[in-house]
């Protein structure tokens, strides 16, 4: 598998999942190459993968994108502040669209397993996750703006 068409099920699980929550009125930005996977948001889920893609799925929000999609994960129940249930919801978000992505690449044979999601959140927090490359896709939504990373090596 190239990484195009493993960047084009992460992209396509992204809007399925999203679509699923009956969020409409997605836009998608052309693809940006980067050195390297850095994180300069307030909240970031990462997911891991290993098999025949070695590297990291990021999703990454402000904490008002974040508080949204969460309420929007719980049914509307307002989530006010990114506290241990805001980053449970977010987590459990962003690894529905990882296992879907996941589970596209598997129908062209692709055997490749996730790690648990890791949230990080907080302000003025950048981290440096891989000087691998990495591609990165930012999405607007009416919750706000969700970028999606994806650094592996196949």
């Amino acid at each position: 598998m190239r990484l195009e068409q493993c960047m084009r099920h992460v992209l396509a699980a992204v809007e399925a999942v999203l679509g699923q929550f009956r969020v409409a009125d997605i836009k998608r930005e052309s693809i940006v190459r980067k050195d390297e996977l850095t994180l300069d948001y307030e909240v970031t889920t990462i997911v891991g993968l290993t098999g025949d893609a070695n590297g990291n799925i990021a999703y990454s929000c402000s904490n008002e994108t974040a508080k949204k999609l969460a309420s929007m994960l719980m049914n509307g129940i307002l989530v006010t502040e990114m506290n241990e249930l805001g980053r449970s919801a977010i987590a459990e978000l962003f690894n529905m669209i990882s296992q879907n992505a996941l589970f596209r690449m598997s129908s062209e044979n692709a055997r490749i397993d996730s790690s648990q999601p890791s949230v990080i959140a907080g302000e003025n927090v950048m981290i440096i996750l891989t000087f691998m490359s990495t591609y990165c896709v930012t999405y607007w939504t009416p919750f706000g703006k969700i970028e999606v990373s994806f650094a592996v090596e196949l």
